[in-house]
């Protein structure tokens, strides 16, 4: 069964198991997860490759409009960013149930034009493993 993307939301949190608060009117949040192969194939072996997976990282995208008041959300991520600190990140793909890990952000933007509203966007980088939620 489909999922409503209306229904998402990525919360943040400065604790795993504190409290998580919506980021405030985000339009499109996505996460990744890549794993790196690393090719082991030798001589003499098939003729395909041969991989195994080392690391793995993920990494957070949203954007939205910009909400200056929006304290332990878009302004969490962005002081975060300015004084080097990590924060917990949910990104819940129906409200409820999702992904969850440690992240540090890596950028946080804002534009305009003069034609529309004030957006907001920024990325989250993981500092450690990806969890399901609930």
């Amino acid at each position: 069964m489909a999922l409503k993307g209306i229904n998402a939301r990525l919360f943040i949190g400065t604790t795993t198991g504190g409290t998580f608060t919506a980021v405030a009117e985000l339009r499109d949040a996505s996460i990744s997860i890549d794993g790196q192969n690393i090719d082991v194939s030798f001589f003499g072996t098939s003729a395909w490759t041969t991989r195994i997976q080392s690391r793995k990282d993920a990494n957070l995208s949203a954007t939205g409009y910009l909400v200056p008041g929006d304290t332990n959300g878009q302004n969490a991520v962005l002081n975060a960013l300015l004084n080097d600190t990590e924060l917990w990140a949910q990104y819940l793909w129906d409200g409820t149930n999702g992904m969850k890990v440690q992240v540090r952000p890596g950028t946080f933007g804002s534009s305009a034009d003069v034609d529309s509203i004030v957006g907001v966007s920024f990325t989250l980088e993981s500092t450690g493993p990806v969890t399901l939620v609930p």
